[in-house]
């Protein structure tokens, strides 16, 4: 495995760190070794490996739960939300709502309603809609999560088999 060599430690006059060598871990999906049919299952599984090891991964959805359990437009987001509604995206009116998306986005991302819980189907519809987003395609990766620890990676690692396209 090639590794780029660590370079120095910047310090300023006081010997003070400006600039250190830190080792960061991110996690990659990569198109060629995912198959369309088992895609929401293996983000599905590395979002629970995620939760259960307190890591966070990108989320761009402006859509969130709320303690009704509805789906809901996120506060100061209205960019966002325009953007998921436009044309380039669902195509929706303008009033649609945050509920009207994400059946739209269950339809287009195939996301079984019956499998997952409500909160389930938005961590996927999430991920999906990030590499969307990202252009995610062979020649271009996404990136899931970056910054994660050393020993998320090894559990990871441990549960390739059923993670297939994720590195």
């Amino acid at each position: 495995v090639a590794l780029d060599a660590a370079r120095g430690e910047i310090l300023d006059v006081n010997g003070k760190p400006l600039a250190v060598n830190q080792t960061a871990y991110k996690v990659v999906f990569e198109k060629a070794y995912m198959t369309a049919d088992t895609e929401n299952d293996t983000i599905h599984t590395l979002i629970q490996l995620m939760k259960n090891r307190n890591e966070t991964w990108i989320d761009e959805l402006p859509i969130t739960i709320d303690a009704a359990g509805q789906y809901v437009f996120m506060e100061d987001k209205e960019d966002e939300i325009a953007e998921l509604k436009g044309k380039k995206f669902l195509n929706l009116n303008s009033y649609a709502t945050a509920e009207m998306c994400m059946k739209k986005l269950i339809e287009n991302y195939g996301c079984d309603t019956e499998a997952y819980t409500p909160q389930e189907i938005r961590d996927i519809v999430s991920v999906r809609y990030s590499m969307t987003l990202g252009a995610f395609s062979v020649s271009n990766p996404y990136t899931f999560a970056q910054g994660i620890s050393k020993e998320t990676v090894a559990v990871i690692e441990e549960n390739s088999q059923s993670l297939p396209g994720v590195n």
